[in-house]
């Protein structure tokens, strides 16, 4: 008999062991001389200091030795860094990081959407007109200027002031 006894007391032991463990654990970081309170994107470097992951800064630098300090996302992006992607491209600000893609109507030659810098910036244009040959409707004919692409109507007609997408034959004139 007794049962339900047994198992509650097994319980508690584990529990009571479990949570000595911890404390022994907690009090080992802290002799073994690291910081217990750096904050999110950042490593312990001794009981008095973290140092922010690459990508990241706190406002007193790179090594944050206040417990209320943080590590904040470094916008690579923006002035002062501001990263080059090169021509018909943009900067995309990532956390703790960046990447570029090319910019809308441009495409890198390789196909891939993001590359890390300038120099491996094949960003060309893109022929709107050719991957989708039945972008313009209604009689009208793909025009592709550098980086987009717009549709006219062929000689002869015109665009319905009614119906802006749709061209018609030219009235007697």
């Amino acid at each position: 008999m007794g049962g339900p006894c047994l198992s509650i007391q097994h319980a508690l032991c584990v529990l009571l062991t479990l949570l000595e463990d911890g404390l022994q654990n907690t009090r080992a970081s802290a002799t073994m001389g690291c910081a217990s309170w750096c904050p999110p994107h950042s490593t312990c470097v001794n009981t008095t200091a973290c140092r922010c992951h690459p990508g990241f800064t706190s406002s007193s630098g790179e090594v944050v030795t206040s417990i209320v300090d943080t590590c904040d996302d470094i916008n690579e992006c923006k002035p002062p860094l501001m990263m080059s992607c090169g021509k018909f491209a943009e900067c995309q600000n990532t956390e703790g990081s960046y990447h570029c893609t090319c910019s809308p109507g441009y495409e890198l030659i390789s196909g891939a959407t993001k590359f890390s810098n300038e120099s491996e910036n094949t960003c060309q244009d893109m022929d709107e007109c050719q991957q989708n040959p039945v972008i313009c409707k209604s009689r009208r004919i793909c025009v592709n200027p550098q980086g987009s692409n717009t549709c006219k109507c062929p000689p002869g007609f015109e665009l319905n002031p009614k119906y802006p997408k749709v061209c018609q034959g030219r009235g007697p004139g």
